[in-house]
């Protein structure tokens, strides 16, 4: 609910300026990552809070081939399926690196309900 929302903002910018009060003299980062900045309240944006911005942009399809690779090193992957085609296929559809680890997790999670259906049968 909202009121559950506000309340948990507002221990999150207490916290906040606790960490900024003891940072200067101990040295504290608070780093925080969002794929919808226009949805964090102002508050948290404010100079001595999250105050620097820094875009990551989506994976390129050389990146994706990479994020691929170690999430599929000890998976076999079909003969019709390469791991070039599916990069560029990713990359058409705007996919950022967590939605690459999300299809890759859910792929083999997939395989293993299919073959232990299979077993059963």
């Amino acid at each position: 609910s909202t009121n559950v929302q506000s309340r948990i903002l507002s221990t999150l910018l207490n916290e906040m300026d606790g960490v900024s009060s003891q940072a200067n003299r101990g040295g504290v980062l608070v780093i925080a990552s969002t794929n919808r900045l226009g949805a964090i309240d102002s508050a948290l944006l404010r100079p001595g809070r999250l105050e620097e911005h820094f875009e990551l942009g989506l994976p390129s399809a050389l990146d994706i081939e990479e994020i691929l690779g170690l999430h599929l090193a000890k998976v076999r992957v079909h003969d019709d399926v390469t791991i070039y085609d599916l990069a560029r296929r990713l990359v058409s559809v705007a996919a950022s690196g967590a939605d690459v680890e999300g299809l890759c997790t859910g792929a083999c999670l997939h395989a293993i309900r299919r073959a232990t259906n299979n077993d059963i049968e």
